[in-house]
């Protein structure tokens, strides 16, 4: 296995001849390409802090930071084919990979090493470019062919491993790691789509980033440079049944083999992803999924180490916020007691998530606003103080079999859509025209699912976008309204959603968030704060097999009334706890409604209010300042746009301090009023704006 981060830096010979490089780069250009290598791989020393690996030759460069799981000099990367033309560096496993080098050496390869990976230079020397419809696992790589001079670059079909790139008239950059590319960018620069989508998901959905010139490759996607020329193109896509298919499923439904199959493939699932020998545990939260990690490994004859954090609960709760967003130790230590293991837990107070919070936003690299990040980072410090190199987490089962409380609305819909839409808007216009709830599931009903749709937690809407860019004041107001269909979030899920918007609406929002909620958030921010404490984070639950079984099932196998993950509580019926496969979704819980509204409140106002502040040119005042003046429970979806402005603030600050040479220029503050309405309008418009 491979855990680490990688990067290359790969020469523009082609284009510009080596004399016109030495020019560009003022010394010799290989010796700047390996120098700038250094550089992206010494900005995550966090990623491999067991060792930096690194070859350059012929105007390419490739490199790896490692963290030691297994193994030793077998872990050394880039790893190269016989006869040392075919090189390649990864980040992740390859699970099948003991039967692929089984086969390789049948047919005469030569193997040098015990890795896992080292299967698939061999691979692409057999099958070219489609090698990577040969692996299980999840990877992000790099691969050089030095014959062919190409480069090709891939990652895993959901994205659990992120791989980042960059290119200029002179080269192509590539890493594991946001951060690491900002080393080689001449200027640091905001990108206006990436922003305006982040401000509508609270994250920023590939291939886009916050930081121009920067993109990430899609997960399922393969990347080509030859003749310097960078192409990208998707590998996989999720397999979805036809029209034929579900009306089959209808007629002769077999829900007990399907209840067999799945039980069978998520105990293999975890059986693969073992880590045998290695100090390794479960994140343990209580729910289902969690436990459900726990009851397959014990099923497995493993003892795992069991980590559950919780946050101290305030004297006085806020108005708004609820009792529960403060604690699962209770939950999590039955579950722990059930299956016989040893389980550490912590509560945090709020003063040390303040203190610590500067830190937890730089470690997350690519902004995320989705608080569950801080329990993770805890759960995570917790879990590496005990020792633990491996620990393993249950993402992806909300998102196959539809888990999340948003899923639950597609009854309701399915019910207003027999009603003539006529009355649908008769009512819609009525309820708008008295400010009276209820008018958003009803829209919901009268436009495609792009229309709406902006995941499992989405931040901002398009109106609450158009109050925070727009300057009313300024002279652009009528312009920009002009220009309110250009939402980049309703262009991006449309294009998310082109091919499938044929099939049911949950189809519909399981896809997108199988697509995009799940690796630009979850696996994101996953990856990022385990790699941060150095540890590997697995996810056994999105095996490739697993997966495809999810997409080919039923909707009524998933969700049926208000009951999610159907057919996954009736697998795991006699593993799991009946206590536990009847527990309403839960998660890492955070109090932010009350820290937001209560103790934090006055700092993160002065942060976000401050004129300095990197943001500031971006947001209307006035709107923002309506966010604290929330009340009751409007404070808890005013504290999630509240952590979404806060994220992106505290993420900006990283990014100019680490910034040394080439980067923020000036200062962040934008006096001029005239000046602050562009950047709102080049936000809004998806256009690039100044850090």
């Amino acid at each position: 296995m491979a855990v680490c981060g990688i990067a290359a830096v790969l020469l523009k010979w082609q284009a510009r001849g080596e004399q016109e490089m030495t020019l560009a780069y003022g010394i010799d250009a290989q010796s700047q390409a390996s120098r700038d290598l250094q550089e992206l791989l010494g900005r995550m020393t966090h990623r491999g802090p067991d060792g930096t690996f690194a070859t350059s030759r012929d105007g390419i460069a490739l490199g790896m930071t490692r963290l030691s799981i297994v193994g030793g000099m077998d872990g050394q990367q880039p790893i190269w084919n016989e006869d040392g033309t075919i090189g390649l560096v990864c980040n992740g496993e390859i699970f099948n990979h003991e039967a692929l080098r089984r086969r390789l050496v049948a047919q005469g390869h030569r193997f040098s090493t015990r890795s896992d990976v080292e299967v698939i230079v061999h691979l692409y020397e057999l099958y070219g470019e489609a090698f990577v419809h040969h692996l299980r696992g999840i990877f992000a790589l790099i691969l050089w062919d030095d014959g062919k001079q190409v480069l090709l670059a891939a990652r895993d079909k959901l994205g659990v491993k992120p791989l980042y790139y960059h290119e200029t008239t002179t080269a192509v950059y590539l890493a594991s790691e946001l951060k690491a590319l900002q080393a080689v960018l001449p200027e640091l620069q905001g990108d206006g789509k990436g922003l305006a989508l982040y401000h509508a998901y609270r994250y920023t959905p590939a291939p886009y980033t916050p930081v121009y010139g920067v993109y990430k490759l899609p997960p399922g996607f393969l990347a080509k440079v030859e003749a310097d020329h960078l192409s990208t193109k998707p590998y996989w896509q999720p397999v979805l049944p036809t029209q034929a298919q579900r009306a089959q499923d209808k007629k002769s439904p077999d829900r007990r083999q399907r209840r067999a199959t799945l039980r069978a493939l998520l105990r293999e699932a975890v059986a693969v992803q073992m880590a045998p020998g290695v100090p390794s545990g479960v994140l343990l939260s209580g729910g289902l999924d969690s436990t459900a990690l726990l009851a397959l490994q014990r099923e497995l004859g493993e003892t795992p180490t069991t980590w559950t954090v919780a946050f101290q609960q305030p004297a006085d709760l806020v108005q708004g916020a609820k009792r529960q967003e403060y604690d699962e130790l209770v939950e999590a230590q039955t579950v722990a007691d059930h299956f016989g293991v040893r389980h550490h837990s912590e509560r945090i107070a709020a003063k040390e998530v303040w203190d610590l919070l500067p830190q937890i936003i730089a470690d997350l690299d690519d902004p995320v606003a989705d608080p569950t990040a801080l329990p993770l980072w805890f759960v995570c410090r917790m879990a590496k103080s005990d020792g633990a190199r491996v620990v393993f987490s249950g993402e992806g089962l909300d998102e196959l079999f539809a888990g999340y409380e948003v899923y639950r609305q597609v009854a309701w819909l399915r019910r207003l859509q027999r009603i003539p839409r006529a009355w649908r808007l008769a009512v819609l216009h009525g309820l708008e025209r008295h400010a009276l709830t209820g008018s958003g599931v009803i829209r919901r009903s009268l436009y495609p699912v792009w229309a709406w749709y902006r995941g499992v937690s989405g931040a901002f809407t398009e109106a609450e976008s158009r109050e925070l860019f727009h300057s009313l004041g300024s002279g652009f107001h009528h312009e920009l309204e002009s220009l309110i269909d250009l939402d980049p979030a309703q262009g991006h899920a449309r294009q998310m959603l082109d091919g499938v918007t044929e099939q049911e609406v949950l189809t519909q929002l399981l896809y997108f968030d199988l697509k995009s909620w799940l690796p630009d958030n979850t696996l994101s921010k996953s990856d990022r704060i385990s790699m941060a404490h150095g540890l590997e984070l697995r996810v056994p639950f999105l095996d490739d097999p697993l997966v495809d079984f999810a997409l080919q099932i039923p909707t009524t196998d998933k969700l049926r009334g208000q009951v999610g993950k159907l057919l996954v509580r009736q697998a795991l019926s006699g593993w799991v706890p009946n206590s536990v496969l009847h527990r309403k979704k839960a998660g890492f819980p955070v109090p932010l409604t009350s820290w937001l509204f209560g103790e934090w409140k006055g700092w993160v106002q002065e942060r976000l209010l401050d004129p300095q502040s990197v943001t500031a040119p971006w947001h209307q005042r006035a709107a923002v300042e309506r966010l604290f003046r929330a009340e009751g429970p409007a404070r808890r979806r005013s504290a999630r746009l509240i952590w979404t402005l806060l994220t992106l603030e505290l993420w900006g600050s990283q990014a100019k301090s680490g910034k040394s040479t080439g980067g923020l220029s000036g200062n962040a503050c934008v006096e001029n009023a005239a000046e602050c309405a562009t950047i709102q309008k080049q936000l809004l418009c998806g256009a690039n704006v100044r850090l």
